[in-house]
């Protein structure tokens, strides 16, 4: 990875580009945003630039979540670099909670803490609630600054059910990173011929899923074996450092070069190309599916946590959702094998689902535009 592509450094240039010069007696909005533009998850990185972009008229100043980075100078540095951040907070316009499962998460509680003001307005776009099993049950925690929203939009129904159920008023309008993968047809993707590239991401996790990590590589161990031996082009692809250690340990188990996985985990447009290229995807990180569903790829998801689980419903593809506490190969295979047979008519479906998100996306945008408009520092 070169400096360029360092989590730390690509932030600064973030944060530099909003508060440039140029920025500065711009009369464009200023958001700040809470979310993981810092990680070295690329899903988290997706999701900045969706957001940034979907407010292309606007200047999206991200926070400086430090747990992407080892050293502690470097910490230390960025914590800093946080603290100024805060004190010119008069600049700022509107504060945006972004995308991912952020919500129930005490760590992300505190940042908005950190970032919220009762006199600047303070949106939810696009952000989904993490499971209370796996994290302890802190909705009530984050009820009085969600109900405090001007507009609060959610990643799927199950998070707008939870909400729900404690008072707070809300709108699925899908994954944000949806709005970055626009399908290349309007229908259906034609079934491709002879031999079909499925993109397989081996993922990875602090802990907290269903069922273990070596038992989930060993899955895909036999299932990559396989799709080998009926003909399929096989690439594993990573989307974090750790992906790429299990990937390795996968593609060594089935005799695929290590030179051979897709690594670029750092270089968000290379990857959405990348995606855009596959027949079918299996993935266990959450916004490998994304990807693939929202080009109207065939998806599979090796589900490792509810949220993987929740957003394949979201796009009424729940069928297609493997916990990875409970992994059948023959069951897998076969919907290779269904996914096959009804190509295109599985691809119209995602298309269809994920163009109904992409709009209301663009009508979230609008409302809080709209409520922004109103609002003078």
């Amino acid at each position: 990875m070169n400096t360029r592509d360092n989590p730390a450094f690509r932030m600064a240039r973030f944060v530099g580009e909003a508060w440039s010069p140029q920025a500065t007696f711009s009369k464009k909005k200023v958001f700040s945003y809470v979310g993981c533009a810092a990680s070295i998850n690329l899903g988290d990185l997706l999701l900045y630039l969706a957001i940034r972009d979907l407010f292309k008229e606007s200047y999206v100043v991200p926070n400086s979540p430090i747990s992407g980075v080892k050293s502690m100078l470097g910490r230390r540095l960025l914590k800093s670099a946080g603290q100024v951040l805060l004190k010119g907070f008069s600049k700022t316009d509107g504060t945006l909670l972004g995308g991912g499962t952020l919500i129930n998460d005490i760590y992300f509680l505190n940042v908005l803490k950190d970032y919220y003001r009762d006199n600047i307005p303070f949106y939810v776009m696009g952000t989904s609630v993490e499971c209370s099993e796996m994290l302890g049950d802190n909705i009530q925690d984050w009820a009085p600054y969600l109900k405090k929203a001007k507009v609060v939009f959610l990643r799927d129904q199950t998070s707008h059910k939870i909400l729900e159920e404690v008072g707070i008023d809300a709108t699925v309008i899908g994954d944000p990173v949806l709005s970055m993968t626009i399908p290349k047809v309007s229908t259906g993707l034609p079934k491709p011929e002879g031999k079909k590239k499925i993109g397989i991401n081996v993922g990875s996790t602090k802990g907290d899923m269903f069922g273990s990590q070596d038992d989930v590589n060993k899955f895909f161990v036999d299932l990559i074996q396989k799709l080998k031996a009926e003909g399929n082009e096989i690439t594993i692809f990573s989307m974090h450092p750790k992906d790429l250690a299990n990937g390795k340990d996968v593609a060594t188990a089935c005799g695929i070069s290590h030179e051979e996985i897709w690594d670029d985990y750092h270089k968000a447009y290379e990857f959405l190309d990348f995606i855009s290229e596959q027949d079918m995807i299996i993935g266990q990180r959450l916004h490998a599916v994304i990807c693939g569903t929202g080009f109207g790829i065939p998806s599979i998801s090796i589900s490792y946590r509810p949220k993987c689980i929740n957003y394949m419903k979201s796009i009424k593809a729940g069928d297609y959702c493997h916990k990875t506490s409970d992994l059948d190969l023959s069951k897998v295979l076969d919907q290779v094998e269904n996914i096959n047979d009804n190509y295109e008519q599985i691809s119209h479906s995602l298309i269809t689902e994920t163009n109904r998100y992409r709009s209301l996306q663009k009508e979230a945008v609008a409302k809080i535009q709209a409520l922004q408009s109103a609002f003078k520092r």
